[in-house]
Formats: C-alpha cells, structure tokens, sequence
C-alpha cells in the first residue's frame, strides 16, 4: 500500500534516507526513449522505486526515461536523490536528470540536454540528486542508453530534509549584494535567491560577475523586510528559470519544471564562501562544496526601516534566555523553539496611521499551532526589561492590548496588518509590538509557549 502524504509538523524530521517499509515500484511503461515518451512516476516518497528492463536483446540504443514527480511534503528544503541499484555489476548505466537548453537568456523549449550525469566505478555507486521545497516538484530522469547487453535496474528515491544556515545580522531593506569576489578563492561559483515561501525569484540569479568579467558569482538587488533563502553551488547549478540580462555567462541549461533546482557540478572540495551586505552590515559567510552535486542553503534577514526598532533579543545578546535555550547568534530572534530557531517578529510598510499600511509578521513559529499579537504603548523598550515567562522573554510595557490570535500553517509563519484605530495609537507614540506563540510539544523549557523579539514603531501622521 502506498502511503499518503500528510501535513503534520513531524513529517520533515521523518523523511531520513532509509526506504520506506512499504514501497511502490514506477515499472517503465515502453515506449519510454525521450522526455515526450517518459514513464510517468507521480508522487514518489523516499524509499519509492522506478526500474525498468531492456526491451529488446541486444538493446539498440534502449533510453528508459521517467517523469518523477516527488510528492507534496510540509514547506522545506528537501534534498532528493535517486539511487541506481543495478542487477549485475556490468558497468553499463549512467543516469541522468535531463533539462532544457538556454540561449542569451533564451530557453528553448523543446530542446533536451544533460544537467547532472551520475558517476562511479561501480553502478551502485551512482545517484543523481535534485532539491525541492515540499510542492510536488518534477524531473526528467533518464537511466541512460547502451549498445551492450544490460539487465534490469532499479533507481530508489531517498528524501533528506535540509536545514539552512543561518547568515549572522539582519541587513536593511533595499540594496543588498551577495557576492563570492575577493573572499581568497577563485571559484565558479552561481547563485539563486528564493522567497520566503521557497519561490525562485525571477531574475534574483547570477552565474559570472558582468562588470570585471569573473567567472564568480555577484548579485546586487533590492530587497523588501523579510526572511530570503540563498542557493549557492559552483558552476552548473540550474533551475527553471532564464538567467537575468546583467549576467554575464547566459548559456547555462535549466530544468523543465518549476520548485527544483540542481547542480551538475562533480567537482569536491570547492570553496564557495561569500559575504551578504547592504553596504553598512557585512557579513562574510565561509562555505564549502564537500559533495558531488551539493547546492549549499544559507537564510537571510533583512530587518525593517528606520522607523522600526527591534529589541528584546534571545541570541545571546541580551537578556539570558529561561533554560539557555539561545538561538543563533546575531540574528535577532527569540529565544529558540522546538525547531532549533527563535521566532522572528519583522515590521514593514510605514509607520504612518493615516496610511495604515504597517504590517508585523512573525517567522520561524512552531507549525500548525495558533500565534497572538500584543501591542503597549506605555513606554520605551529602554523602560521596559525583558522578564523571562515560558521558554522566551517577555519585552512589552503592561497594559497590553491583545490584537488578534492568528494560525502559523506549515510555515511557522503568521501577519498582522490594520491597526487603525487600536486603542493607544496618537501621532509620535511608540507602540511596541511583541508575538506570544504556543510550543506544545517538547518545548526547550517546558513551558509549551514561547516569544518572539520585540519591535518599537514611532507613530507618524
């Protein structure tokens, strides 16, 4: 029986590289040679298998071709690998994941290249690997040709959750440069963006550098508040998008379909470190490629205007957190939860009351549970200490208004917008703005609840 896909929080930390103990097998469908003729595997889970036989003796140029669509999972980073197990030890297949051709940033597309080609002495040796984001992404995966006598094959998937690092500091909306010049290597390195909710952003991509003409990856755009997700590899990384017209090298193949993203590269031990900055804060971030095919993950913040004030720190740098449940230093989040980060509360739009644009939203929560808004104006954060409650501190002057009680989702994310009219609000008040978060289950302290850091935002006309 083949199992179900589920939404419950746990599911991530489950999907491990061990086969599933039941398994649906995606047997070739003949005629399957091209991408048009493809066996279709929809919704694989790790441990799933697609195989295939020859199908004629000796094969005569025999491709077996797969439409694999892995299925829908909670909102993540997922690394996806195929895994050929081979029937005898003749080392005669060498898969593939196949894509599109690109031209000066135009992708044709019926055209059909090679993006990443297994290696490996011995057939059981050789894997491909892709990554998704939870949205039922697809590939083409071609077992490959032969002109030699070959038996069957068998390919199973292995599905491994990746957590991305966490880049120190939180830069300033608008211009950010993310580059891999000057930081002491000369890799080919290329870079992509991703939103929050793991979007590519269109045209957030580099592969060489355009102005000094490197082979290294740079990227200047503007960035809105927010959490942003960076993809980094070296030379062959591909997604489905077309490569922005200040790249310099516009060559590069992409995928067919849209939510994955791979690198083709076989190359070990390359060094791809990179700085973030928004031309005040720089942070320089070491990394290295370690494995065939790696595409490292890194997180970004980028905090809000000048008119928003952050505060009430659970990253070390301020008030020590109940159980020494600190999140990663720098970043200013909470106190950490049950997934290892601490919740972050952004303030965006405009701090203008005639407007009412302004927009708090609360990140890195606990899934699939319930998040509450409070807002004082009873006195500067300065005024006010942080007071451990729960598993996180708590920053707000008392009394405090409740402003409404919002689901997380599978994003451990939740926004609060309109506060026109809220009780307390007058021109050149600082309203204060801290989120309460329920953690039932294995909360660092116990308490099964936790907070955000807090924001202060000078009321303006």
């Amino acid at each position: 029986m083949k199992l179900l896909p589920v939404a419950y929080s746990f599911l991530a930390t489950l999907l491990t590289s061990f086969p599933a103990a039941a398994q649906t097998d995606y047997h070739e469908i003949e005629p399957n040679e091209s991408k048009t003729e493809a066996t279709i595997a929809d919704c694989l889970l790790s441990g799933d298998l697609v195989s295939g036989w020859p199908s004629t003796y000796p094969p005569e140029d025999d491709r077996d071709v797969f439409r694999v669509r892995i299925c829908p999972r909670p909102p993540g980073i997922y690394q996806h690998r195929l895994d050929l197990d081979h029937f005898t030890f003749i080392p005669d297949y060498f898969p593939e994941i196949r894509g599109r051709s690109q031209a000066a940033g135009q992708i044709d597309t019926d055209s059909d290249v090679v993006l990443q080609r297994a290696i490996g002495a011995e057939p059981r040796d050789r894997f491909v690997q892709w990554y998704g984001f939870g949205k039922g992404e697809e590939i083409y995966y071609d077992v490959g040709e032969t002109t030699s006598f070959r038996t069957g094959h068998d390919s199973y998937l292995e599905t491994t959750p990746v957590t991305p690092a966490v880049v120190a500091g939180t830069f300033d909306p608008g211009t950010i440069t993310i580059s891999s010049l000057g930081l002491g290597h000369a890799s080919n390195t290329e870079i992509w963006v991703y939103d929050e909710e793991y979007n590519a952003i269109p045209g957030y991509g580099n592969d060489d550098e355009i102005v000094l003409l490197q082979e290294q990856a740079e990227l200047v755009r503007t960035y809105a508040a927010g959490t942003y997700y960076i993809a980094i590899s070296d030379a062959g990384l591909a997604n489905d998008l077309a490569s922005p017209s200040d790249d310099d090298f516009r060559e590069g193949s992409v995928l067919d379909f849209p939510d994955a993203i791979l690198n083709g590269s076989t190359n070990v031990g390359v060094d791809v470190t990179f700085l973030v900055t928004d031309g005040t804060n720089t942070t320089v971030v070491p990394a290295m490629k370690n494995g065939i095919f790696d595409v490292l993950w890194f997180e970004i913040h980028v905090g809000t205007g000048d008119e928003f004030q952050p505060y009430c720190f659970g990253d070390g740098t301020g008030t020590q957190c109940p159980c020494s449940n600190t999140s990663t230093p720098g970043t200013g989040q909470g106190c950490a939860n049950t997934t290892g980060r601490g919740g972050l509360l952004i303030g965006s739009g405009t701090a203008s009351i005639a407007a009412d644009d302004l927009v708090l939203t609360a990140r890195n929560l606990t899934e699939s549970q319930f998040a509450l808004l409070f807002v004082s104006t009873s006195g500067s954060p300065m005024q006010v200490p942080a007071m451990a409650v729960g598993d996180g501190l708590r920053c707000i002057g008392q009394p405090s208004t409740r402003l409404g009680l919002r689901p997380t989702g599978g994003m451990g994310m939740s926004s609060w917008t309109g506060f026109a009219g809220t009780n307390g609000f007058f021109v050149g008040y600082l309203a204060t703005f801290q989120v309460a978060y329920r953690d039932p289950v294995g909360s660092p302290c116990g308490s099964g609840f936790n907070f955000t850091n807090a924001v202060g935002v000078t009321l303006a006309p």
